[in-house]
């Protein structure tokens, strides 16, 4: 059954930052039948509403527009709603070629093969040993095996990009400082590492640890210990002496990357001196 919307008062609404005749621009644009709902929303979006207004303004407004909404029958309301020219530049429709989703669906499920084949190739994986096919099915299903044979190093699927002055991480400190590197600073840096680990006797199979917060170096670092074919073991910077040493244990970390402090909010967190306290 349809409700009617319910805005608060024209006071209420001001205090969270409408401008004057925000109720009369708005009740033209709110929707006669549900159906029109989602429509109606996104123009309201486009039309009225801005990030500086208070948030309960803009929960206000979609309870509004989806007074007469369906939830059982419809699902929850959407609070975005993509126009036409943003499904056409959607992967999805990409890939589809102008299918409907159910018959892109259709096809990952009836040439799973095939569909995964081209997603390889789609997404620019390098490969080193192509696979003798893309999922040797099995019952029960989590027993299928995908890509058999297959032999790769992600690290060069990540770095595969032709134009090194490309911009390739952005990360913003908290004193407010950028750091940006370009694909081939990236590299430069990835490789670094690899070198770093292979002079230090780490081999394939073997696992390297990671304990710091996420930081420009933070990503070649991860990237180094791939590229030699080792695993990563993840140690949050939360964690305590004890805690740490547990993580090493289990993972059977040869060497861990980690830092002197961590800065955050204003304060100078020691990171080291834990790793050390944890017989790393």
């Amino acid at each position: 059954m349809s409700r009617s919307p319910v805005l608060p008062t024209d006071d209420r609404l001001a205090a969270w930052g409408a401008p004057a005749g925000f109720r009369a621009r708005l009740e033209p644009l709110l929707p006669a039948t549900p159906e029109e709902a989602p429509g109606a929303w996104m123009r309201i979006v486009d039309e009225l509403l801005e990030p500086a207004q208070e948030f309960a303004l803009h929960e206000a407004v979609f309870a509004a527009c989806y007074a007469g909404w369906d939830e059982a029958a419809r699902g929850p309301a959407p609070a975005w709603v993509p126009s036409d020219d943003e499904r056409r530049r959607t992967n999805l429709a990409t890939l589809g070629q102008g299918l409907d989703m159910a018959a892109v669906h259709r096809f990952t499920v009836d040439q799973a093969g095939r569909f995964w084949t081209d997603m390889l190739e789609e997404l620019g994986i390098v490969v080193d040993t192509p696979p003798a096919s893309a999922v040797e099915t099995a019952v029960p299903a989590h027993e299928a095996r995908w890509f058999p044979g297959m032999r790769l190093n992600i690290v060069e699927s990540c770095l595969s990009g032709r134009d090194l002055s490309a911009l390739a991480l952005v990360a913003h400190a908290e004193d407010g400082s950028v750091t940006r590197w370009t694909l081939g600073e990236l590299r430069q840096r990835v490789v670094a590492v690899a070198d770093l680990l292979r002079t230090l006797g780490v081999q394939p199979g073997d696992a390297v640890a990671i304990d710091m917060p996420m930081t420009p170096w933070s990503v070649p670092i991860y990237l180094g210990i791939v590229a030699v074919g080792a695993a990563v073991v993840s140690i949050a910077d939360s964690f305590a002496p004890d805690q740490i040493r547990t993580r090493l244990e289990i993972g059977g970390a040869r060497l861990i990357f980690t830092q002197d402090v961590i800065r955050r909010g204003g304060r100078r967190l020691p990171l080291y001196d834990r790793v050390v306290a944890a017989d790393a």
